[in-house]
């Protein structure tokens, strides 16, 4: 018998597994922060590739590639922000999927930046004194904040690992210029954002500077001052005030207008000009609300102290010196003063008695605190003894068989008569005559009686 030949069996073409093309993830964590284009290529003359891209239960592209050397690109467009699923997969003719020739993987994508926001107390337009303490915030919709960072003009404060802080900014401004500070919010992918605001800060108050016056300054002459404001950055408020206290107590605000710009800041200059205590005060206010104040106390006395009392002494004729006035009533003046008596040369001290006969000089001088000088001088005369009354052509208890004219003499300078009696009957004398003449007439006795006094007030009596 012939065998019959049998038809040749047609082999199966080999599978062969398709070609994809991933770039590497750029960002960080595994995340694409540009969207990736993902190339498949179909090899295979037998079979078929497969690929669907999900975004959880969302298919966003399917395809199914039949054609040796087939090509697709899936790109940037079908990427969604978020976590990416890519299956692709080879079936045979029947349909079979091949699991040996199947993938799956994950494109996590996050393109945008992190949101900031920035706030701090009383607003960006807000002036502060020192610091300020700047909240930042990240916010994130993809990946989420990594961390934050802050920048205070050219200086790093540093970062934070959260999507939220807090930061001390102290560095000051000039010229009334702000310092910027930036924030960074970088997410988990490497996205970074940078937002950058102005903050106005005043760590300094102002600098009042006085040039002419000091504090509690007592001075005789007119007083030409200057007040100079310095700031570094902006005045809000500033104003000067002068109160003016004359010697009799009356009170008086003088006007204080004038100020003028220099390089620095401000200036005002003021004279002052009449006797009597000046109250002053300047202040000066930036706009964080730093203040400074400064007040002072000037008195202006050209007058000269007033010395009392002393001329009254000039010339009298005293039993015995005592000087006993209140030194307060003695002197006056519109300010502190020191003193000093003197009697003879030597100092005297209040109250004392002097009972030396003879001339003696009292001499007060006083001196202000302001240097304004006084003296007053006087002489005076220190006498205890009691007149010397002299008759003369005539002698007690002696008969005269004829007329008979007598004199009766004071035998001091100062000394007077006060009453001259003859016989009980006052006779007519001047005062200013030292010699008292009588001429006796009748025949009959007679009683003369003679009172006499200085200056100083003693006194004596004689008759005969």
């Amino acid at each position: 018998p012939v065998e019959e030949e049998k038809p040749p069996v047609e082999e199966k073409k080999p599978i062969e597994e398709y070609k994809i093309d991933i770039p590497k993830v750029n960002g960080k964590n595994g995340y694409y922060t540009q969207k990736p284009k993902i190339m498949i290529c179909h090899v295979s003359e037998a079979g078929v590739t497969k690929y669907c891209l999900k975004q959880g239960d969302k298919k966003l592209e399917e395809k199914t590639l039949k054609e040796k050397g087939e090509k697709v690109l899936i790109g940037e467009k079908k990427f969604l922000e978020g976590k990416n699923v890519l299956h692709i997969w080879m079936e045979d003719e029947e349909g079979k999927k091949l699991e040996k020739y199947e993938t799956r993987r994950e494109f996590l994508v996050d393109t945008k930046a992190p949101e900031i926001q920035m706030s701090v107390p009383n607003g960006f337009d807000a002036w502060y004194q020192g610091q300020v303490f700047l909240a930042a915030t990240g916010e994130d919709t993809g990946s989420g904040v990594a961390k934050i960072s802050c920048r205070e003009g050219e200086r790093n404060l540093g970062s934070i690992n959260r999507s939220q802080a807090e930061f001390v900014i102290s560095q000051p401004s000039t010229q009334g210029k702000g310092i910027d500070v930036a924030i960074v919010a970088e997410d988990k992918a490497g996205n970074r954002s940078e937002r950058i605001k102005t903050l106005f800060i005043d760590r300094t108050p102002p600098e009042i500077k006085t040039t002419g016056i000091k504090n509690y300054m007592i001075t005789g002459k007119s007083v030409n001052f200057t007040y100079e404001i310095k700031e570094d950055n902006k005045l809000q408020e500033f104003y000067a005030q002068t109160l003016w206290e004359n010697v009799n107590g009356k009170k008086k605000q003088l006007p204080s207008t004038g100020w003028k710009d220099n390089s620095t800041g401000k200036v005002f200059k003021q004279t002052l000009k009449n006797d009597g205590i000046y109250h002053m005060k300047v202040l000066a206010k930036d706009v964080s609300g730093h203040v400074s104040e400064e007040r002072f106390q000037v008195i202006i006395d050209k007058t000269n102290p007033v010395i009392r009392y002393v001329e009254t002494l000039n010339g009298q004729q005293l039993k015995k010196f005592k000087w006993d006035y209140p030194v307060n009533q003695m002197i006056r003046d519109f300010t502190t003063y020191v003193y000093e008596m003197r009697v003879d040369g030597k100092l005297y001290h209040m109250g004392e008695v002097i009972d030396s006969e003879g001339r003696h000089r009292m001499t007060v001088k006083a001196s202000d605190a302001a240097g304004n000088k006084a003296q007053m001088t006087a002489d005076f005369v220190v006498d205890h003894t009691a007149p010397e009354i002299i008759f003369r052509n005539i002698e007690g208890g002696e008969a005269y068989e004829e007329e008979r004219t007598f004199k009766v003499e004071l035998a001091g300078r100062e000394d007077m008569f006060r009453q001259i009696q003859i016989n009980g009957e006052s006779q007519k004398i001047d005062s200013q005559k030292k010699v008292y003449e009588y001429t006796l007439h009748t025949c009959k006795d007679y009683e003369v009686t003679v009172k006499a006094r200085d200056r100083a007030g003693n006194e004596a009596v004689k008759s005969i």
